[in-house]
């Protein structure tokens, strides 16, 4: 019993928020425990040695701040407002309106949001327990699960001016799926492998 108890706590951690997560902008990630933010850096603590120093980064060096709560503050001034114009990897939105090569450049800016930004709820521990305690079965929820686009109120896009734009929004809604489908279908691998290994530990203990 004492093993199952310990399985499912290791499972259900791996999707643990607590943590806050530095995103740099030589696309190093680095997930920390932010201790302060100063004028011009960042103080904070590497999460895997929490007991060990502080470190510190300097604000121009950094995109975002990814906090445990899911909010998100942004250090690099990524979208500015100029004029009611909103600027984006040297694209505005008046420049933007014709033209396909112009909506397929934000099509990929909403989907590299997308990855940057959507933490919304899955259903990939639910998948998980599942598959752990009952094998097969874990796999009908998975499927269902993926299947289903996630909810705008939980897609956490950063602008709303951008998320105006229909190519933005198509890219940013088709990366979020594929970032769900991924944290599901990893819940199962994971619930599956954690029963099947915690069913040969307990059959060859007897």
């Amino acid at each position: 019993m004492k093993s199952l108890i310990l399985i499912i706590i290791l499972c259900a951690s791996f999707y643990s928020k607590s943590q806050d997560t530095l995103f740099f902008k030589n696309n190093e990630v680095i997930p920390a425990l932010v201790v302060q933010i100063n004028v011009g850096d960042i103080v904070y603590k590497r999460i895997s040695n929490l007991d060990g120093p502080d470190y510190k980064a300097d604000k121009s060096e950094v995109k975002y701040i990814r906090y445990r709560n899911g909010g998100i503050e942004n250090m690099d001034s990524m979208y500015s407002v100029n004029s009611g114009e909103i600027m984006t990897d040297n694209l505005s939105t008046s420049t933007i309106t014709g033209g396909s090569e112009k909506s397929e450049k934000m099509f990929i800016k909403g989907k590299q949001d997308a990855k940057l930004f959507y933490d919304g709820p899955t259903g990939a521990v639910g998948v998980g327990i599942t598959s752990f305690f009952i094998l097969p079965i874990g796999l009908i929820p998975a499927i269902i699960c993926s299947a289903i686009a996630p909810r705008e109120k939980n897609l956490n896009y950063p602008n709303y001016d951008l998320w105006k734009n229909e190519g933005y929004q198509a890219g940013y809604k088709y990366q979020a799926k594929k970032v769900k489908q991924k944290k599901i279908w990893t819940g199962f691998g994971i619930g599956l492998a954690a029963g099947i290994l915690f069913r040969t530990f307990t059959s060859n203990t007897r």
